[in-house]
This record gives C-alpha cells, structure tokens and sequence, in this order.
C-alpha cells in the first residue's frame, strides 16, 4: 500500500524512536498517534490541508520516499544468513 501524510512521516519517525526507548513503547505510540488523528479528524482538522499547496504536498511525500528508501540500504550491508562462512572464497555473489 501506499505510505503518505501523517502515516508517513510516522514510519520515518519510529525506527529511531524504538531504538532509543525499546519496542515496549511502540504500541502506546501508536494508539497514541492514531487518537490524536481521530481527534483531530473530529474536530474538522482536514480542512486546514486546502491550505497547503499542491507542490508543497508532493515534495512532503516524495520526501518521505527518499527517506524511506534511504533508510532500507543498510538492510543490504549485511547478510543475516551465511550458508558457509562469509568471508570464505566460496562465499561469491
């Protein structure tokens, strides 16, 4: 599916948010999050968005997506699973 807006900026956010205060925090944050969208969903907080232009939208998510897939790249660093041991000559990719 596609990641945008609030929902974006979230995944952007929670990775160094766990790495700093553990996974025992990331349900809450999540719930937390989704309320205060909810509430601000309530309370007519979508009409603010006629307020922001059309290119300052798409450069927010076209940012998020340099962000996200920056942040894959360090998940093909590393092997997590060497059949033999990796610094070995039969080890070729």
């Amino acid at each position: 599916g596609m990641v945008s807006g609030a929902t974006g900026a979230l995944a952007v956010v929670l990775p160094d948010f766990v790495a700093e205060h553990g996974v025992g925090y990331l349900f809450i944050t999540v719930m937390f999050m989704g309320i205060i969208q909810f509430v601000f969903g309530l309370l007519g907080g979508g009409r603010l968005i006629k307020l922001v232009g059309h290119p300052v939208m798409l450069g927010f998510c076209n940012g998020l997506a340099i962000v996200i897939g920056i942040a894959q790249f360090h998940s093909f660093k590393y092997s997590r699973y060497c059949p033999v041991a990796c610094d070995s000559p039969s080890y070729a990719w």
